[in-house]
């Protein structure tokens, strides 16, 4: 779910400061609104009502593709621009104006580094976003709410359309998960994938939601319920069949070797790293002595208190 943080820092913003400085908060507002149209995964994710004040089709899954992407990132670059002439115009929301490019520059600066992410991984990869957006941000409370969820079901091979040449591109720049990390993704594929079709969580996360509506159709759940299965049979099993293919193939590429030093200009995505999530300039020595500095000096504290307990 592309830029999320960026989302939540805006909503935070405008909900602690709509009465001090209107105008900036529009601004960071219709950020927001835009981001969400965009990536309607990301607004069943935070949870917010499709027709409500931040809209978005629920019937959609985020566009992947790369068209998509180039879109979003121009997008970026206009509200970087645009925030710079606040920070003109006005010195009233200096704090707010100073993170919300923070963010805004780390999303810009990323895009040089936006393949050295690892796709594959068993924690937060395409596997638990998936299962995390059908069995736990998707509500159903009525017939749209499971008309969306089929649709976003039949939607999920353009997904992966788009997702296999963005792993091919990863293969061709040489970075690759380490084998550890590929071969806990394949036993969670391979378990997945052991299950029969009207096992699998999205099918059995569809049909207990339905059996919980009351005075809903027998003859309407069935139909639904038949046409979430077919999603699974020809969406998710293929694809996900095609993904322990993919896992396979590049086990035999890939090593033990862990760490982004590893990875293209490894040293570099490494202090983009520190910097977006320290907001300092500090180099890696810098910041690798006030952690020893600190330590230290923690430790020497301790030592000294304990003595004067008497251990």
């Amino acid at each position: 779910m592309r830029y999320i943080l960026a989302v939540i820092l805006c909503l935070f913003i405008i909900s602690c400061n709509a009465s001090e400085t209107l105008t900036f908060n529009e601004f960071l507002d219709n950020y927001s609104k835009e981001v969400i149209k965009l990536n309607p995964s990301t607004g069943s994710y935070l949870g917010l009502d499709s027709s409500g004040n931040y809209t978005y089709d629920k019937s959609k899954l985020t566009d992947n593709s790369e068209a998509a992407y180039q879109h979003e990132l121009k997008l970026v670059e206009q509200y970087f621009f645009n925030v710079i002439k606040f920070d003109q115009l006005s010195k009233d929301n200096s704090l707010e104006s100073s993170v919300f490019k923070h963010y805004l520059q780390n999303i810009i600066t990323a895009d040089e580094y936006r393949y050295h992410y690892y796709m594959l991984n068993y924690m937060y990869g395409f596997h638990s976003n998936l299962i995390g957006l059908f069995t736990e941000n998707h509500s159903i409370i009525n017939e749209q709410d499971i008309k969306d969820y089929i649709s976003r079901m039949e939607q999920i091979d353009t997904y992966f359309d788009n997702f296999f040449p963005q792993l091919k591109k990863r293969e061709k720049l040489k970075i690759f998960p380490s084998k550890i990390v590929l071969n806990n993704l394949q036993n969670i594929i391979d378990n997945f994938l052991e299950k029969r079709p009207v096992e699998m969580i999205f099918y059995t996360y569809f049909e207990n939601k339905l059996n919980e509506l009351e005075d809903f159709d027998a003859v309407r759940k069935q139909i639904y319920l038949a046409r979430c299965l077919d999603a699974v049979n020809s969406n998710i099993v293929p694809n996900y069949k095609k993904i322990s293919n993919h896992i396979d193939n590049l086990i035999n590429k890939t090593n033990n070797d862990i760490g982004v030093w590893k990875l293209p200009d490894g040293d570099k995505f490494y202090k983009f790293c520190l910097q977006k999530h320290t907001t300092t300039d500090l180099t890696p020595e810098e910041i690798h002595q006030i952690g020893l500095t600190e330590v230290a000096r923690i430790q020497a504290e301790s030592l000294q208190r304990f003595k004067k307990l008497g251990f």
